[in-house]
């Protein structure tokens, strides 16, 4: 974790892609999240 000044700025960071999937996987909320349940969320009205 870094520390930002307290103003406006780009932080631009090097991740991991292996470590942040096997994170992902042992974390149960993205593990066991159902993707479909989101999609309404997507729509401007729910009975379009």
């Amino acid at each position: 974790m870094r520390r930002l000044a307290d103003k406006e700025c780009v932080l631009v960071e090097t991740l991991d892609l292996n470590a942040l999937a096997r994170q992902r996987h042992g974390w149960p909320f993205f593990r066991d999240r159902r993707i479909d349940a989101y999609e309404p969320l997507t729509r401007r009205f729910l009975n379009d």
